[in-house]
């Protein structure tokens, strides 16, 4: 950006470009800017604070140097929309804090408070914070890699103090929280007041244990590296029937879900991955639940203890999921009897991932026979070195009664040895391609060579 900037005294609003890595030091005599747009890595210039129009500043990076501080900030009244003040390591205590005069900026409705990563020195963040007290209308809130041991009172209770000596103003019309890398912290502030609050993420706080908040409006509820999240609220799923994401990652001391997984009906997204010693996902709800479920996708990765899925929970997202993966789930004992209930009731599920469950062969040839997987497009197998016991005549026709119904694609069979007989092509009319890796065992004979001319075969990425 050229320094002659500087010079359209009347302009209002300017956009920087993604490339943008420094806005000239002229900028400050626009005094009638109102907009600035800029990406979190564009560096803006020093004495940002003498543009007293300005309504819109998405980023503000505070700095030691006079001219960088955060007492920049205090002097830009009009600020509404969107505002993320990076590196807060760089402010001394509560007083300097409060002279960015947050809690007097009534149209900033996300605001989102971010340290640097890595920090080893003694932090001060608990006072910085406190000195950042929002005003009440605040909808959404951010607070990452804050290293401070509790929040201070005003995050801790979620209200803020209206005035020195005010009474306790809650902040309920928050709509989203985000708690990021707050690795010292040990417990989440208090929530159950917050009536409008829709989105709740808690990311990287390794420290806290329990979550006892009561949250029931929740839409979307994302708890990832909680490492030593022993458990969740028994009433958590029972009280939310708003809930439509939830996605629960990374806690590798988590041994089970609360009852009542199966009562959100509003669930469109269930994502469970890497709780290394998660035994079990709760019990169905029996005659609890309202109606039938709406869940879209059901993905649960790594979970090497999981040992059941309820059947019962299955039956009551039949009619909506299209999108199922089991992957890494090496304990988990009735598979066979998922995939009856699977293909005997779904009838959307267009995407079927199986890979690394080691009782997939374990379902008898005849029950394999009435599956009715004709939705499918997509079905990932993995026939592993664990089940080596079976032969691979057994395991070609399994997999080749499950191809008779499937519309697209089969991959990661390592311990196969033959393909299903070619006539087993004649059932299906919808196959347009067939993806096969990781087979180093497999031969491919001359009928599969002399395929259908309008079927697409490809073994490890060449086609046959």
């Amino acid at each position: 950006m050229p320094k002659w900037i500087g010079k359209f005294h009347h302009l209002q609003t300017l956009r920087a470009c993604w490339e943008l890595k420094n806005v000239p030091s002229t900028l400050k005599y626009m005094f009638n800017l109102r907009h600035l747009h800029i990406y979190s890595h564009t560096k803006l210039p020093a004495e940002i604070g003498r543009l007293t129009s300005l309504r819109t500043l998405p980023y503000f990076t505070v700095g030691k140097e006079k001219g960088f501080q955060i007492e920049e900030l205090g002097s830009l009244k009009n600020l509404k929309g969107s505002l993320e003040i990076q590196d807060l390591e760089m402010v001394l205590d509560k007083e300097e804090a409060m002279k960015a005069d947050i809690f007097q900026k009534l149209n900033l409705f996300d605001l989102a408070f971010t340290w640097s990563d890595g920090r080893e020195d003694e932090t001060n963040d608990e006072s910085v914070l406190e000195g950042l007290q929002p005003h009440s209308n605040l909808k959404k809130l951010k607070i990452s890699r804050f290293k401070g041991i509790r929040f201070p009172t005003w995050a801790e209770k979620m209200a803020v103090r209206d005035g020195p000596q005010g009474s306790w103003v809650p902040l309920d019309n928050l709509i989203e929280i985000k708690l990021i890398g707050c690795s010292e912290i040990e417990e989440i502030p208090r929530l159950e007041h917050l009536l409008n609050l829709k989105s709740l993420s808690l990311k990287g706080l390794k420290k806290v244990r329990l979550i006892n908040e009561c949250f029931n409006h929740l839409m979307s509820l994302e708890i990832k590296e909680l490492d030593r999240l022993e458990c969740l609220p028994e009433w958590l799923f029972l009280n939310n029937q708003n809930l439509s994401i939830l996605e629960i990652t990374n806690c590798g001391v988590l041994r089970e879900l609360p009852d009542g997984l199966d009562t959100l009906n509003s669930l469109l997204l269930l994502y469970i991955r890497d709780c290394e010693n998660l035994k079990s996902i709760g019990n169905p709800s029996g005659g609890a639940r309202q109606s039938q479920g709406i869940l879209r996708a059901l993905i649960i990765e790594n979970c090497r203890e999981l040992v059941e899925l309820p059947c019962e929970m299955l039956e009551s997202w039949t009619s909506t999921i299209d999108e199922i993966v089991l992957e890494g789930l090496r304990s988990l004992k009735n598979l066979p009897m998922l995939i009856d209930c699977l293909a005997k009731s779904f009838t959307r599920l267009t995407y079927l991932k199986i890979l690394g469950v080691p009782k997939l062969m374990a379902a008898s040839i005849g029950s394999v026979e009435s599956w009715d997987l004709s939705s499918l497009r997509a079905l990932l197998i993995d026939v592993s070195v664990e089940w080596s016991i079976e032969d691979s005549v057994g395991i070609a026709e399994t997999v080749e009664r499950m191809l008779r119904g499937c519309c697209n694609s089969l991959a990661s069979c390592n311990k196969l040895k033959r393909l299903p007989y070619v006539d087993a092509l004649n059932h299906l009319t919808k196959l347009e391609s067939i993806y096969i890796s990781d087979c180093p065992e497999l031969c491919i004979d001359s009928e599969w060579r002399n395929h259908h001319p309008h079927l697409e075969v490809e073994v490890d990425g060449q086609p046959i």
